[in-house]
């Protein structure tokens, strides 16, 4: 049985924000309290020490990834492009990569890796042999019995399938460089132990996916608490605006301009930008992490980029929301939420186009009365249920 093996290993190494971190403190934890001993490896161990305090928990750095500068592609297409965008063709990159995972793994003997968006790791324990359990976005986390491992359904293109090739080679090369077990197919590496996907089946990027447990989003504390919002009798906007976002001006302007009572979290950024200057009495702004789950519980409107956990913390909350994307990932999420009726998108960093999109969310009820819909619908997502369908899932054998 799962849940009896003493030793698990978590693990995250790709994807910025506190989401990832989110999700694998929600297992480590889930986890502890099961009886196993937890190691949980990090791509940014100074970020994680701050939150993860736990001292039953150990916390370690995750081998780094060291990928050359190269030309990427943008339309990703399927879950192979990911692979390659990320490094999977170069040869040193991987081999550095997944030797040092095979390090790790010889050190602490897990009997189970989890990965988050790890997937240097998956092939590292492939090669040895050790089962492995993925947790994520639909996105992180492709679906195996996808032909390709495709995301869209487009017809596949004779390029998409070299690339596919290319990087399924590539991984071979660096696993019998390794003196480990070699793939018969890219799949293979995704078929794991057990799948936990930290979304609902609605904003899934593969849909109709076979297998995997959705568990959506998984909330922890990981920000200021203090935070509350202040009494006004005008419509409480949240607000997540990244500074090095193409969005950042327009949406920080609109926000500012709306009258409306605003919460903003704008995390550090090396780029400069005069957050403070869209200060005022009815918005602030605040660059340390917030404590996004009981913010959203008294705002009319979330405004963000797409990402999937606070799209889906504020989908299980029945709040409308405004999303502007940064990249692919975040356009799949946005526009299936918009699919559904409780939101809409702004596709150009325009003012205009943003407060025009703003104020139909505020002037048209049907959004928040559709969102409310598919909260209902999962209302049976409590953190108690998700605990146990972590279980379910580390006690099957």
């Amino acid at each position: 049985m799962f849940i009896n093996k003493k030793t698990i290993l978590l693990a995250w190494e790709w994807g910025e924000g506190l989401g990832h971190l989110s999700n694998l403190l929600f297992v480590a934890n889930s986890l502890r309290e099961s009886g196993c001993e937890v190691v949980v490896a990090v791509r940014d161990k100074v970020a994680a020490s701050k939150l993860i305090r736990d001292p039953n928990i150990k916390l370690i750095q995750a081998p780094a990834w060291r990928r050359r500068a190269r030309s990427i592609v943008h339309d990703v297409s399927s879950f192979s492009t990911v692979l390659y965008n990320f490094g999977f063709t170069d040869l040193a990159c991987l081999y550095d990569c997944v030797s040092g995972w095979k390090r790790v793994l010889q050190n602490y003997q897990p009997q189970i890796v989890v990965c988050e968006f790890a997937p240097g790791l998956q092939v590292a324990a492939y090669g040895l042999g050790i089962d492995t359990v993925a947790v994520g976005s639909s996105f992180a986390e492709p679906d195996p019995n996808r032909y390709g491992l495709k995301i869209t359904g487009e017809a596949e293109k004779p390029e998409d399938i070299d690339l596919h090739m290319a990087v399924q080679d590539n991984i071979n090369r660096v696993l019998s460089r390794l003196k480990m077990a070699t793939l018969e197919s890219l799949d293979e590496l995704f078929r794991v132990k057990g799948t936990l996907l930290t979304t609902l089946p609605e904003i899934d990027v593969y849909q109709r996916r076979v297998g995997g447990d959705y568990l959506g989003p998984l909330s922890m504390t990981l920000g200021e608490s203090e935070i509350r919002w202040t009494e006004h009798d005008k419509p409480k906007v949240l607000a997540y605006v990244k500074p090095d976002s193409m969005f950042f001006e327009a949406l920080m302007l609109m926000l500012s301009r709306s009258g409306c009572n605003v919460i903003a979290y704008v995390p550090k950024s090396d780029k400069r930008v005069a957050a403070s200057e869209y200060v005022s009495d009815t918005m602030k702004v605040f660059s340390s992490p917030l404590d996004v789950v009981s913010l959203i519980e008294g705002a009319d409107i979330v405004v963000h980029h797409g990402g999937n956990g606070l799209l889906c913390q504020t989908l299980l909350k029945g709040k409308p929301q405004l999303l502007a994307p940064n990249h692919q990932e975040q356009q799949l999420n946005a526009f299936k939420l918009q699919d559904l009726g409780v939101g809409l998108v702004v596709e150009n960093a325009d003012l205009e186009e943003c407060e025009e999109s703003f104020k139909q969310l505020l002037a048209d009820v049907s959004y928040s009365e559709c969102a409310k819909g598919v909260a209902a619908r999962y209302s049976f997502m409590t953190q108690d249920w998700q605990r146990e369908k972590v279980r379910s899932v580390f006690s099957q054998s």
